[in-house]
């Protein structure tokens, strides 16, 4: 489990989905879902999740998930940045992660960038580096 602090309130990272703790006080906190659209996609990292231009950015099994507010109810809206790199998430790729649950993601505020470091080869050691340009919404290694 991986706790994220976002702007008034605390994202909940599972392995199974998301959740957010919201209140003013100890009296009136709520645990609720977080987005429903994010259809059940938990964290793989305990270290794989930062809170970067006003998003939370975190890496799943499945792919790199932000989640956003949204001005109308203050509800959360889910997006996948990392789709232009999918076969990095997928099984039968011959770019394949290995031990997600290993990688590190940090964000420089300095360059607006998303760092992920992750294991390419399996030997449980973080070997490569994914970059993610908040900016450009580019990726780089």
């Amino acid at each position: 489990m991986a706790l994220i602090p976002a702007i008034n309130e605390l994202i909940i990272l599972k392995e199974t989905r998301p959740y957010r703790l919201q209140g003013t006080s100890p009296s009136d906190f709520a645990i609720t879902s977080v987005v429903p659209t994010t259809s059940g996609v938990g964290g793989a990292s305990l270290s794989g999740a930062v809170f970067a231009g006003d998003d939370v950015y975190y890496l799943s099994r499945s792919g790199f998930i932000a989640l956003s507010t949204v001005q109308n109810f203050g509800d959360l809206k889910s997006r996948r940045p990392s789709d232009r790199i999918s076969p990095y998430f997928e099984t039968d790729s011959a770019y394949r992660l290995y031990r997600l649950d290993a990688a590190l993601v940090m964000y420089d505020d300095t360059t607006n960038r998303i760092f992920i470091a992750v294991d390419t080869t399996g030997d449980g050691l973080n070997d490569y580096m994914l970059i993610y340009d908040l900016a450009l919404g580019a990726w780089s290694t």
